[in-house]
């Protein structure tokens, strides 16, 4: 009976799950886990250094797609990596509230995450971009 129970309550997860394309997966994983790792060693050094060094800056990200696992898979990577956090994802703006421990060119930061994070989100799931998402 239980088993049945949580069939029928996890069921409308499973159907939407979309296709995934495990190539560029498996490349995002490994890029996220090397950016994690260095981040780690940059946030040490400013946190360890002297705090005049530190421009913490807040920004937003636009998003090129209204896909709800990608924006919630780029909001999640970007937390995970150390020295950026996601505030927020703003679906009419059509943005990512982020903060940086320290940024001193904050365009460069977004067309990094860009490259680096939702363009391989956006290949993973096959989105199409949509047409004023980034509003």
């Amino acid at each position: 009976i239980l088993a049945v129970a949580i069939a029928r309550l996890v069921s409308p997860l499973i159907a939407r799950t979309p296709h995934i394309h495990w190539l560029p997966a498996i490349k995002l994983v490994f890029v996220v886990l090397w950016d994690i790792v260095i981040s780690n060693f940059r946030v040490a050094k400013m946190v360890l250094g002297p705090m005049d060094q530190l421009h913490p800056k807040w920004y937003r990200v636009p998003l090129e797609t209204e896909h709800e696992q990608v924006n919630t898979l780029l909001a999640m990577i970007i937390t995970t990596t150390p020295g950026t956090v996601s505030a927020g994802i703003d679906q009419e703006r059509g943005d990512i509230l982020v903060h940086a421990l320290s940024s001193d060119n904050t365009e460069l930061d977004i067309q990094d995450i860009k490259k680096r994070y939702e363009t391989p989100l956006i290949e993973i799931f096959d989105v199409k971009i949509t047409e004023g998402a980034n509003k």
